[in-house]
């Protein structure tokens, strides 16, 4: 998720989280250590909002890689071995000024695409791509909207979804 495009969640989506069943949702989530500071802010976002919203710590997996260019294998490896129910990927890749960080910008772009084309789950992009340490510092701490709270309320509404649409067959 780019720093210059809206939030993960569609704010035009206006399902109550109080409504979503996440009864049988199990949710595996990818995070980089690359820039800790900022995926640990991001990780605790999106495992605080998971419990609120009624997710189970032991639906909840985990998975530390090195950087971000990792995410895209560990979270394919997750969803085939551990079956969850969505996949967040967190990161933060801020821009240094080299042609590296489009770079890496691109391999986990094209690898967060091609893992929602080809597994019959989501995977959530909660991958910030900005410009400097400050941006990334106030979206990841940022008021109670934070990206990971955002990517973990993205999750349970498409898990919710995918619900909906194998109930309704």
């Amino acid at each position: 998720m780019s720093s210059d495009s809206p939030a993960a969640a569609d704010p035009r989506d206006t399902t109550p989280l109080s409504t979503l069943n996440v009864t049988d949702a199990s949710i595996g989530i990818v995070v980089s250590d690359w820039n800790e500071e900022i995926t640990a802010a991001l990780l605790e976002g999106t495992v605080r909002r998971l419990k609120e919203c009624g997710v189970c710590d032991e639906d909840i997996d985990i998975i530390h890689v090195p950087g971000a260019i990792e995410l895209g294998f560990a979270a394919r490896q997750l969803a085939i071995n551990k079956e969850p129910s969505a996949v967040i990927m967190l990161g933060c890749v801020i821009n240094d000024g080299t042609p590296n960080f489009r770079c890496i910008c691109d391999v986990v772009a094209r690898a967060l695409n091609h893992l929602n084309l080809r597994h019959d789950i989501p995977f959530i992009d909660g991958v910030l791509m900005v410009d400097s340490r400050e941006q990334a510092l106030k979206l990841a701490h940022g008021d109670l909207a934070t990206e990971g709270v955002t990517c973990a309320e993205t999750a349970l509404k498409m898990v919710n979804m995918m619900s909906g649409l194998m109930t309704d067959s």
